[in-house]
């Protein structure tokens, strides 16, 4: 399979400060693997996203990862990601897909995972 390398400047939201990094993934044929750094900052919302998905890494319907995240200042690790065909990756504080609490500070690790297009 064809490997092609990408990267955009995603937009956190969530956090006051609406932060920016530089999402790097590799297509693999029907597969993406995706590397993020880590960001952590004061809360504004229950919700987190990043924002900016190219169309490359757009999958054709939901697809959840299991990430590490950290919400009022705990760390999490069984929490999940949610990336959608709109290209936005929305974050959740478990496994169960509930939200955050909307204080403290909340962000996610440095981490890779992989998913099906």
């Amino acid at each position: 399979a064809t490997t092609t390398d990408y990267t955009y400047t995603g937009t956190v939201t969530g956090l006051t400060t609406s932060p920016t990094l530089t999402v790097t993934y590799s297509r693999i044929g029907n597969a993406v693997v995706m590397s993020l750094t880590n960001i952590v900052g004061t809360s504004n919302s229950a919700n987190m996203t990043i924002t900016g998905g190219t169309t490359a890494m757009r999958p054709s319907v939901d697809r959840n990862v299991m990430v590490t995240t950290m919400d009022n200042g705990v760390a999490l690790q069984s929490a999940i990601a949610v990336i959608h065909p709109n290209g936005i990756i929305n974050f959740f504080r478990d496994s169960l897909g509930n939200t955050f609490t909307a204080s403290g500070t909340k962000g996610f690790g440095s981490m890779s995972f992989s998913y099906p297009i």
